[in-house]
């Protein structure tokens, strides 16, 4: 299955964030994510196209809570005021991570 994500979503920086133990990236260049007794492949295709291994139903109830993808990263990050130097060079550097649920 297809899907897009909008917000930053960077899966080589979620799986060496240091949240998750079990998320490995494939030689073939898929990430496999494990949540309970849950498995994931996914795949950036391009741009916000990513690939899928779940249902809709999965996907919906699972791992778009799993990655808080609910949450707009980006207006957050956006919102840090410019004269916050230090805050806003840690938000670019972690663009990207997601807090997994």
């Amino acid at each position: 299955m297809h899907i897009l994500i909008k917000d930053d979503f960077d899966l080589y920086k979620i799986i060496h964030s240091g949240q998750c133990f079990r998320a490995v990236e494939l030689d073939d260049g898929a990430f496999r994510f494990i949540t309970g007794s849950h498995v994931l492949y996914i795949r950036h295709k391009k741009g916000i196209h990513y690939e899928i291994s779940c249902s809709r139903y999965q996907w919906n109830h699972i791992w778009k809570p799993y990655f808080d993808l609910s949450c707009n990263y980006a207006s957050i990050r956006d919102s840090i005021p410019a004269e916050e130097s230090y805050l806003s060079q840690a938000a670019e550097y972690s663009r990207g991570i997601r807090i997994l649920r």
